[in-house]
């Protein structure tokens, strides 16, 4: 194993990366999903559909929602920065996977029925992605920093601690 020193910068660059390769695959899978049909793809009709994805994408929203505050918990209770940074990128990461689901699952029932009012639903996860961008200003209000800690972040190339990779 090989240790590599992580900065605050390389950090919530990682972060960031995940945030957009997660929405902009969302995005991208329904602009493809939205070109089949207007090349003809075919439809089927399933009315089910009418209650199972509003009810997905609360489910995603709240599900996300109350994860990401049980994962925050758990940054919360670690001394470390680094330790509580990579516990706030996986809070992070369990709350867009519940927003990215429950919006794959509305595009794919999209892609089914060709039913251009789940497509539109679609986006309530999208643009709930939104509120949740990555920040510094954001990471500091949520793992309720200190001081010194901080000051660790808001500096680019503050070293944050050391993580071992593999080799």
């Amino acid at each position: 194993m090989e240790t590599r020193q992580v900065t605050s910068k390389e950090f919530f660059r990682s972060l960031t990366i995940v945030f957009y390769a997660m929405i902009i695959g969302t995005v991208f899978f329904a602009a493809i999903s939205f070109s089949l049909h207007q090349l003809g793809f075919e439809k089927a009709e399933m009315d089910v559909f009418k209650y199972i994805v509003p009810l997905l994408i609360i489910i995603g929203i709240v599900g996300g929602n109350f994860m990401f505050k049980k994962q925050l918990k758990v940054a919360l209770s670690k001394i470390d920065l680094l330790d509580k940074l990579n516990n706030y990128r996986s809070a992070l990461i369990i709350r867009y996977a519940f927003l990215e689901g429950s919006a794959f699952f509305t595009i794919a029932v999209y892609l089914v029925t060709g039913n251009m009012f789940f497509l539109g639903l679609a986006f309530i996860p999208i643009l709930s992605f939104l509120l949740f961008v990555p920040s510094i200003e954001k990471t500091q209000f949520d793992l309720e920093l200190n001081h010194d800690e901080k000051q660790r972040i808001n500096t680019p190339e503050t070293v944050l601690g050391s993580m071992e990779i593999g080799t």
